[in-house]
C-alpha cells in the first residue's frame, strides 16, 4: 500500500515490544487474546477507527514481528501500517519509531501519537484531543487526576503530603510534534533514562505537556487482576 509520508499526517505509534513478566504468563501480554482477539488489537481498531489517524506503526521485539504482521494481515485494520523491530525498554523503541519515520521521510510537521499497547480503552474523545493539544502546544500527555492522598517518604517515614489537586497520574497516548521528537532524541544523551516521552521532551528541550484528561477506565493492564478485570468488561459487551 502506497502512502505518501511528505505530507502532514498523524501517526499512531503502538508500542509492543515489552515482555509483560508481572502477568505470570508464557506469551507477552499484547498477545493474550480476550473476546477471541489479541490484546493490542483492541487499542488498534480504535486507532484504525479514529478520525484524527492516518498510518500505524507496530513496534515489538524481533522475534515477534512475523507473529505481528500475521495477526494484523488477518484482522479488519484497514489504515496504512508498518511493523518494526523495537529496543529492550520503552524510550528505545520510541526512538525507532522516530528514525523510522525520519527515514520515511515523514513531514516534521505530522504528530506522532505514542500508545501502550496493553492500554486496550483508548477512545476517540482521548484521540482526538491529544492531537488537538498537540497542534496547540506541540506536545500532550493523557492523565487522570489523583483520587488519593499522596504522600512523600524517607525510610519509611512521612516527610510530607503533595496537593493532590495538582498531581495527575500518566497514561497514554502521549502526543507530539514529529518535529519536537526527533530533537529530544537527539539531545537526549540517554534516552533510556526518561520514563516516557513526556520527560523525555521536559527533560532536554524544557518542553512542558499539556494535559489530557482522562477517566480510570484508560488503565494499563498489568498484572492478572487487571486483565481479569478488562476480560468481565469486554464479556458485558
Amino acid at each position: 500500500m502506497s502512502f505518501d509520508f511528505l505530507v502532514k499526517h498523524t501517526y499512531a505509534v503502538v508500542l509492543m515490544a515489552g515482555k509483560g513478566l508481572r502477568m505470570n504468563v508464557d506469551l507477552p501480554k499484547q498477545f493474550i487474546e480476550v473476546a477471541g482477539l489479541p490484546l493490542f488489537l483492541f487499542a488498534s481498531k480504535e486507532f484504525d477507527e479514529s478520525n484524527e489517524v492516518d498510518y500505524l506503526l507496530f513496534v515489538t521485539s524481533k522475534e515477534n514481528i512475523e507473529k505481528t504482521k500475521s495477526i494484523l494481515e488477518k484482522s479488519s485494520i484497514k489504515k496504512p501500517y508498518e511493523v518494526i523491530e523495537g529496543g529492550s525498554v520503552r524510550e528505545e523503541s520510541s526512538k525507532k519509531a522516530i528514525e523510522f519515520l525520519a527515514k520515511m521521510n515523514a513531514n516534521k510537521e505530522s504528530i506522532v501519537l505514542i500508545h501502550d499497547a496493553d492500554r486496550p480503552n483508548i477512545n476517540e474523545e482521548i484521540i482526538k484531543n491529544n492531537v488537538i493539544a498537540a497542534k496547540d502546544c506541540g506536545a500532550a500527555i493523557t492523565a487522570t487526576s489523583s483520587v488519593n492522598s499522596l504522600a512523600i517518604s524517607s525510610n519509611g517515614i512521612i516527610e510530607g503530603y503533595l496537593n493532590r489537586d495538582e498531581v495527575y497520574q500518566i497514561q497514554t497516548p502521549q502526543t507530539f510534534s514529529l518535529s519536537l521528537l526527533e530533537e529530544a532524541f537527539k539531545k537526549a544523551i540517554d534516552p533510556s533514562s526518561y520514563t516516557d516521552e513526556g520527560s523525555l521532551v521536559l527533560g532536554t528541550l524544557g518542553v512542558k505537556a499539556k494535559i489530557v484528561k482522562a477517566g480510570s477506565d484508560n488503565y494499563k493492564i498489568t498484572t492478572e487482576s487487571d486483565l481479569e478485570i478488562f476480560e468481565k468488561t469486554r464479556s458485558k459487551i
